[in-house]
């Protein structure tokens, strides 16, 4: 199968399963739950779970396995994923919204519940998720728990340190950031007063080539022939 998150249902090649082994009425549910997950395999990720989820204790481990090889060509991994979407499901239907790849990576056992609490609470509140909100939000809740793992197996006086350090990071990085907005802000106000002065001395149309000759030029070779003329350079 080329995509592990998608199953092909095939009969070729395929071994019979051998229900003579089972009790009839175990055997009668196994093979309608059999009928129903093909017809609808492509269909419906999450009532495929259910039927999954339903019917998984009716068989060991090992004939479980081999019920799904026989049936659908798909493997124990593969099963539970689609449980594991199921599950998700009745948690909330809006996640019915996400393609199957995101279904499949949010109900994984991996993903940090928190994350999975945000994305479903976006959800419900009518935002629109993408793969990579999705890829982002579970990465940074993983990164989380990460520090915080580690953060546990420090020593008080450790922990503290780590904390004073990080909050100076933060600190520092809360002002360049500010720094930066007023470089901004006074570039941007010293463009408005230019404009102004240039509005104000030149006529409409000899202020309208003028603009179009400075967006001609770009902003930083306007301003490289500007500092040359002003130091009397040709």
């Amino acid at each position: 199968m080329s995509d592990p998150n998608e199953i092909a249902i095939t009969t070729e090649g395929r071994a019979a399963f051998d229900y003579e082994t089972l009790h009839a009425d175990a055997a009668a549910r196994l093979r309608s739950a059999a009928l129903r997950i093909r017809e609808r395999m492509q269909g419906s990720i999450f009532e495929t779970g259910r039927d999954l989820i339903a019917i998984k204790d009716l068989l060991e481990h090992g004939a479980w396995g081999a019920w799904l090889k026989a049936e659908f060509g798909m493997t124990a991994r593969s099963a539970q994923r689609y449980m594991n979407a199921a599950g998700l499901a009745s948690k909330s239907d809006t996640v019915s919204v996400l393609p199957p790849t995101a279904i499949y990576k949010l109900a994984s056992p991996s993903t940090p519940d928190i994350a999975r609490d945000t994305i479903i609470g976006r959800l419900e509140k009518g935002e629109v998720v993408s793969m990579k909100d999705l890829t982002d939000e579970i990465a940074q809740r993983r990164r989380e728990q990460a520090e915080a793992d580690r953060l546990a197996k420090l020593s008080p006086k450790e922990r503290e340190r780590k904390k004073r350090q990080r909050e100076k990071r933060q600190r520092e990085s809360a002002a360049s950031e500010a720094k930066w907005r007023k470089c901004e802000e006074e570039k941007r106000s010293a463009a408005q007063q230019a404009i102004a002065i240039a509005r104000d001395r030149l006529d409409a149309e000899s202020f309208k080539e003028f603009a179009i000759l400075i967006q001609r030029s770009s902003g930083w070779r306007f301003a490289d022939e500007l500092h040359k003329a002003l130091e009397g350079n040709p």
